[in-house]
This record gives structure tokens, sequence and C-alpha cells, in this order.
């Protein structure tokens, strides 16, 4: 990788853009520079000449919520644990 490969702005492009604002999601493509976002568009033409990241079927969270769990219990297991809405409230969300 070079210095330009790492300053070169970067577009991930045909997700399904999640922004946390309770609605469905919208195919779209978020363009970065660094560890900012800098746009989010519909999906289409891509402009300029970023390095491009397919995410077309995936869900996209941009500065959201990184989607996993803390769980540390598996119910299927053992009938002690408690169910996966009540593990993600006690266990909190990453953001």
């Amino acid at each position: 990788m070079t210095a330009d490969d790492e300053n070169r702005p970067v577009a991930i492009v045909g997700g399904l853009v999640f922004e946390g604002t309770g609605t469905g999601g919208d195919v779209r493509d978020i363009y970065l520079t660094g560890d900012t976002i800098t746009d989010v568009t519909p999906h289409g033409a891509i402009r300029g000449n970023p390095a491009i990241i397919d995410a077309t079927g995936l869900a996209v969270t941009p500065g959201f919520i990184d989607v996993h769990s803390h769980a540390d219990c598996a119910p299927l297991f053992r009938a002690s644990c408690s169910t996966a809405r009540e593990r993600g409230a006690m266990s909190g969300t990453s953001t």
C-alpha cells in the first residue's frame, strides 16, 4: 500500500443503509475520507475515483451501531439462559 492508497477516498456502495431513524433502510452509497463519512447518496454512479467496497446484499449502519452481542450464554445449551433481548439489554449496545 502506498501513501496515495492510504489517502484515497473510499466508497461503500450498494448496501442497505440503516441510519438509526427507525425507518427502513435504503440502498445507498457511503463516501469516506480517512475515518470521516463525507457523504451518503442514493445508489448510483460513483463520483470521483474512490476505492470501492461492494456492500450489495449487506446491511450497513454508518456511525450507528456495531451489530454484535456480548452474550456469553447459549440458550440451546443451558436452560438458565434468558432471551436474546434480555441479554442485549443487560450487556448494552456498542456505539
